[in-house]
């Protein structure tokens, strides 16, 4: 099969690798459609995250749709769901599926607890973390497990299906704040997590939904999706204008990891308010912590999603959340370093997806 692997910053080769096979519980998939992360062009950039460094050729790519072309034997008779909509539920050759990248153990403390994301063992496709690595949707076919497979609508676009993953990422994160229907919503940077993010509160009720954001487009293209503000946070008049009219904030959700954005979300937020802390940051951050104390916030972190694909699914499927206008290009196969090196300009682009080839 072909591949694209990052072997050193900004450096995407074309290579052939084995197709895989799809063992005990697993299916094989043929990729039609993935996505690029944020992550994805943090490897680009870097070859690096943090400490996860490759430790060879990574084929990156872990928001992927595609169809199924072998069905391994199942490790149990009775291992296949039969609640529909759940994780691998209906899933044969030729089935069209989105996939949750991630593969926890299932059996350690944190598992048993059912928070799938802290797993201590967690295996996920696409990324320098799981060692050895396991090669994303930038290669021609991927192998997971069938519970990781939801199956697609006919009239969800593989595209669609490739943000399945994204999706996620925004709605464990409305999880987390516990509620959102009815609160005043601030949504902290808006780049693509944030664009979902400002998406899924809407559909989850929130009563006001601002996107803050130093680029005049992001903020245009949120309030054109039905966000109700886009607030320039360099301008200190226009924040406060927008707490003017709406009474300030509930619930805060801090999407662009940048250090100035952490410190200021505890000034913004209403007394009694709430943080979900989403983006990565750089470095240690220093915090005015007396604030939590003196307006009694709740500071919680997200990371990535914990069983809530079934819901995002739905969300998808019935486009209360109508990902297509973010999706801003799509770009054949060959053409993957360029799809890359417009995604890396984090300018207009909102998704820029890639096409296999057939």
């Amino acid at each position: 099969m072909r591949t694209i692997a990052l072997d050193g910053a900004k450096n995407l080769v074309e290579r052939s690798a084995p197709d895989p096979t799809a063992g005990p519980g697993e299916v094989c998939i043929r990729v039609n459609t993935v996505g690029i992360c944020g992550s994805d062009i943090e490897y680009y950039l870097h070859n690096r995250i943090g400490s996860f460094i490759p430790r060879g050729p990574l084929v990156l790519g872990h928001e992927l749709s595609g169809q199924v072309v072998a069905v391994g034997s199942p490790v149990d008779p009775s291992s296949s769901s039969t609640v529909p909509g759940s994780g691998g539920h209906g899933v044969v050759v030729g089935s069209r599926v989105a996939i949750d990248p991630s593969m926890p153990c299932r059996v350690c403390a944190y598992c048993r607890a059912g928070r799938h994301n802290l797993c201590t063992n967690l295996k996920f496709i696409g990324t320098a973390a799981t060692v050895p690595h396991l090669a994303g949707g930038f290669a021609g076919y991927v192998v997971v497990p069938r519970a990781n497979c939801f199956l697609m609508p006919d009239d969800i676009s593989w595209g669609e299906g490739a943000c399945l993953e994204p999706v996620s990422v925004a709605v464990h994160a409305a999880v987390r704040a516990g509620s959102v229907a009815g609160r005043r919503v601030l949504v902290s940077g808006g780049g693509t997590i944030g664009q979902f993010v400002a998406l899924v509160a809407r559909a989850f009720g929130a009563a006001v939904v601002a996107v803050s954001d130093p680029q005049q487009h992001r903020r245009e293209f949120a309030v054109s999706q039905g966000g109700d503000f886009g607030i320039d946070p360099t301008q200190p008049d226009d924040m406060a204008r927008v707490r003017e009219q709406t009474g300030g904030f509930d619930l805060v959700f801090e999407a662009s990891g940048a250090a100035p954005a952490v410190r200021a979300n505890l000034e913004l937020v209403n007394r009694g308010g709430t943080i979900v802390q989403i983006g990565s940051i750089a470095g240690d951050v220093e915090l005015p912590l007396n604030l939590v104390m003196s307006k009694e916030l709740s500071i919680v972190g997200s990371f990535r999603y914990a069983d809530v694909y079934p819901t995002s699914m739905n969300l998808l499927a019935s486009r209360r959340v109508d990902v297509r206008p973010l999706i801003s290009a799509t770009y054949r196969f060959a053409d993957t370093p360029a799809a890359f090196a417009l995604a890396a300009e984090r300018g207009n682009a909102i998704k820029i997806q890639v096409e296999h080839d057939g």
